[in-house]
């Protein structure tokens, strides 16, 4: 996993610090006293987060849960609360919001990290025609996978 670079980094009552991350940019800001060590528990919260959730990485939380096989994985209770919420988002979406479509995003083409580059000009370099053998936007996925995604705090699995 790429280092995060951090930006600015002051010592004064106020800190602020940037750096890329989660595909985009960062920004952590803190006043007053202990403000430099909040900041710094804070983008280290940033960059677990990072590698636990990526798909760009074999050894992430998020890669090993999408590679097993079994119907009831172990997971930490932060893949716990993220599994919740895809069930939770496809619920309030309609399944518009679906993060159970890996295969049709990575054949699609979006197999590596974008980077820090602004989601906004990603997008605008999409404008336009569909590439080819691809459909224009659509309606939720009929299958509803996200629909099996569940979470059993209890015993701790997905």
């Amino acid at each position: 996993m790429p280092a995060i670079d951090v930006k600015e980094k002051t010592t004064s009552p106020h800190v602020n610090t940037e750096f890329a991350a989660l595909g985009g940019r960062v920004s952590i800001e803190a006043g007053g006293a202990g403000s430099d060590a909040a900041v710094e528990r804070a983008a280290a919260s940033v960059r677990d987060l990072q590698q636990r959730l990526t798909r760009f990485e074999a050894d992430s939380e998020l890669s090993r849960l999408n590679a097993d096989r079994r119907t009831d994985v172990p997971a930490s209770p932060i893949m716990l609360r993220f599994a919740a919420t895809v069930a939770l988002a496809g619920n309030l979406s309609g399944g518009l919001v679906d993060a159970t479509c890996l295969d049709e995003v990575e054949s699609a083409g979006y197999v590596r990290s974008l980077g820090p580059e602004p989601v906004t000009s990603v997008i605008s370099g999409l404008a336009g025609e569909a590439p080819s053998g691809l459909a224009g936007p659509g309606g939720p996925d009929p299958r509803n996978r996200w629909m099996a995604v569940t979470v059993d705090p209890k015993r701790g699995t997905v």
